[in-house]
């Protein structure tokens, strides 16, 4: 039974007939033209091996999700901040960070150690016999079922995503249709942490994410304490120019597993592509950058100085302007 953790419903979004899509294998630089959306973005049992259970869910919550993204793109306005619209945009956008991978790999290696850390202490305390008959920890083949993980991510998305209900959102926007899917459907970001090695949750300062919604137009959600938007200006929505759109389309490849889904010119996508790998080989920085997007220079400062505190950045939540000062003397 094929599960995907990118929906069909979204992949349909960058595909001409509805039926089938243009695939990039980034590692292997192979492209896969016209292949069927139902075998993109998934994998065998990637949840579960029953049915009715989480991909049901999911499926429910589909219905209401395309209706919200065909409004925004008919209107190319977002959801007032706090209705019911805008808090299920929220729970989408956590659900599908959370539906692949990137929490679920964490789960399951803490699940281990956890069981590892168990299995020690009965050891030490002779509950696990030794000798001729006996086994040690080192004999138990202590592996964690990959689905465990999964299943637990997508169940924490209600409660994590309340952690993301203060963000703000714009709409980045391609006229001529060039926003690529990368294949974790949405890309989690913290320009501060990742200069500071700070924290990555949801409510940390910094916090962001980037959602496309079609090959059009993408949402930015992002911590207002820690950027501005296009210095300040009201606009919510800004459509990119040839050098922003390449921008974007290098922060997709850099933040996905290995494939990408567009409709768009499969040149264009192959040259942003050989770019990115010739500055990578060039061994040149390659950083996320999201057009419009600027991040605030003190807490940029205060990020690069925030291992010098034992609980590393505060939360975003309830403090969103920072006073103009040393990080150090803030913890």
């Amino acid at each position: 039974m094929r599960q995907h953790y990118v929906p069909q419903m979204i992949q349909r979004r960058f595909s001409k007939d509805r039926k089938r899509i243009t695939v990039w294998d980034i590692q292997r630089e192979r492209l896969y033209e016209n292949v069927s959306i139902k075998g993109q973005f998934q994998k065998k049992y990637f949840y579960e091996r029953t049915k009715g259970g989480i991909e049901e869910a999911l499926s429910r919550i589909e219905g209401k999700t395309k209706n919200l993204f065909d409004e925004i793109e008919k209107s190319e306005k977002l959801p007032n901040q706090g209705s019911e619209d805008w808090k299920h945009l929220v729970l989408w956008l956590v659900m599908q960070v959370q539906r692949t991978d990137e929490l679920a790999v964490p789960i399951n290696q803490f699940s281990r150690e956890i069981l590892l850390k168990i299995l020690g202490s009965l050891k030490a305390e002779g509950q696990i016999p030794e000798g001729p008959g006996g086994i040690s920890v080192e004999d138990l083949d202590v592996e964690i079922d990959p689905r465990w993980g999964r299943q637990w991510s997508v169940a924490l998305a209600h409660k994590t995503a309340g952690g993301a209900l203060d963000l703000e959102a714009v709409l980045l926007q391609s006229r001529d249709g060039r926003i690529i899917l990368p294949d974790c459907g949405a890309i989690r970001f913290n320009l501060i942490a990742e200069e500071g090695k700070g924290p990555w949750g949801w409510a940390s300062i910094g916090s962001g994410a980037l959602l496309p919604l079609s090959n059009k137009n993408v949402v930015v959600f992002y911590d207002p304490g820690a950027y501005t938007w296009m210095g300040n200006r009201e606009e919510k929505l800004k459509v990119m120019d040839e050098a922003e759109q390449i921008m974007f389309a290098k922060t997709c490849f850099l933040r996905s597993s290995n494939l990408v889904a567009f409709n768009t010119d499969s040149d264009w996508v192959k040259k942003v592509a050989a770019d990115l790998h010739t500055n990578r080989s060039e061994s040149k920085p390659s950083a996320i950058t999201i057009p419009g997007l600027i991040p605030r220079p003190v807490l940029m400062n205060l990020a690069k100085n925030a291992e010098c505190s034992l609980y590393g950045l505060p939360s975003r939540l309830g403090d969103h302007i920072l006073p103009q000062q040393d990080s150090c003397n803030r913890f």
